[in-house]
């Protein structure tokens, strides 16, 4: 007795769907296969372990291309997931960002590290301990939210006075160079000084060292630069300092002081 199995071509038309149903169909092959070795006269045995081997062949492709399907699921999902990486735009693509960007100031720009937090109050204008008639205007820079309660310590990781007098003849304003002899005053140990050179060839002093606030000895940079606001004729002194600064800290200060700019009008 002659029992022919013809299992066909063998058509993979959507592998991700028909793999499984494909897989079973070939496992009751083979064992079918197996069965009827022991059914069939000998003379056939030939033709059956054929049709064995040739099963067990076409199960092996199979599995070869579910593997081959799971790895190409797998980098299909490692590549949609760098395509949506690379679509979702940057919180911050630039390092720095210029106040010239918005109305932080009405006569100055000047570029702070993006991502940090910003006050400035133009109605708060504080009068200077020790010189009458000259008042400044605050501006806080801070990597964390700034708290506006009166504290007795630092409330943001730099801090911007802009100091401007009354004009004329009489100006309380000291001159820059006096200014300057009040700042090396100010620290108990004899600090380390450098200027450069800013934009519109002004002059930046930079003073690092040792002062005692809140009666403890801390660490303090201070910059300070001179303008003329273009619009009152009025000159001013800014001084920009940082307590106790991390090297985020102090290049930040450095970078607000290099880039502080009067535009011309």
């Amino acid at each position: 007795m002659l029992l022919l199995l013809d299992p066909g071509p063998l058509y993979i038309r959507h592998v991700d769907v028909r793999i499984t149903g494909i897989a079973i169909a070939l496992s009751l092959a083979v064992a079918g296969a197996g069965t009827l070795v022991g059914v069939l006269a000998a003379d056939d045995q030939a033709e059956v372990d054929r049709l064995f081997e040739q099963a067990q062949a076409s199960a092996r492709r199979v599995a070869g291309l579910e593997t081959e399907l799971r790895r190409t699921q797998a980098e299909r999902n490692r590549l949609d997931a760098q395509l949506a990486a690379e679509d979702a735009p940057p919180v911050c693509p630039n390092a720095y960002v210029s106040s010239g960007d918005g109305v932080l100031f009405p006569t100055v720009t000047l570029d702070y590290p993006c991502g940090w937090h910003v006050v400035r109050n133009a109605s708060m204008r504080v009068d200077h301990p020790d010189i009458q008639g000259i008042t400044a205007e605050i501006t806080w820079f801070s990597q964390l939210p700034i708290p506006l309660e009166p504290s007795a310590g630092l409330i943001a990781d730099i801090e911007m006075s802009d100091w401007v007098g009354t004009g004329g003849e009489d100006d309380p304003l000291p001159s820059l160079a006096d200014w300057l002899d009040l700042e090396r005053a100010a620290y108990t140990d004899p600090p380390s000084e450098a200027r450069f050179e800013g934009p519109q060839d002004r002059t930046i002093h930079r003073f690092v060292g040792p002062q005692t606030l809140l009666e403890q000895p801390v660490n303090v940079v201070v910059m300070v630069w001179s303008y003329l606001d273009p619009l009152t004729g009025l000159r001013h002194i800014v001084r920009a300092m940082t307590a106790e600064p991390t090297r985020i800290e102090r290049e930040a200060l450095e970078h607000l002081a290099r880039s502080f700019t009067v535009p011309v009008r």
